[in-house]
């Protein structure tokens, strides 16, 4: 399946989140501030190496032997379990489409694992 998306990598410079601080009557978006005590602490590459520590367990050959067995059912279980246990809020499962997609990139996966993770929304008022 190939991708019909153009990728949108947000931030304070993303067409839509310039278009809202316009309706909003906003100078500059709290959690792109760079000038606060949180700012100052906040590691982006910390944050990251905290989910690729995963990486071992996420990417590899899919096992063959199937040791827990291939009711969809139970597997879905186990796999919400995992991302719950990885710090997930929820977890859920989608087709994939071709709008998921980004241009340029093909899949050959029919099927999505989405892991939510809850962020505190009053926080980001305190900026990063």
């Amino acid at each position: 399946m190939k991708g019909i998306s153009e990728c949108r990598y947000g931030g304070p410079n993303d067409p839509l989140v310039m278009e809202i601080m316009k309706q909003k009557g906003l100078s500059e978006v709290p959690l792109y501030r760079s000038d606060s005590p949180k700012a100052e602490k906040f590691d982006l590459n910390a944050c990251m190496e905290r989910w690729m520590v995963y990486t071992p367990e996420r990417d590899g050959p899919v096992n063959s032997e199937q040791p827990e067995g291939a009711d969809p059912s139970h597997i879905s279980e186990l796999i919400k379990a995992k991302g719950l246990a990885v710090g997930g809020s929820d977890v859920g499962f989608a087709e994939l489409t071709p709008i998921m997609i980004n241009t340029g990139f093909e899949f050959e996966q029919r099927y999505i694992i989405s892991i939510i993770v809850e962020e505190d929304y009053s926080k980001v008022l305190d900026g990063a």
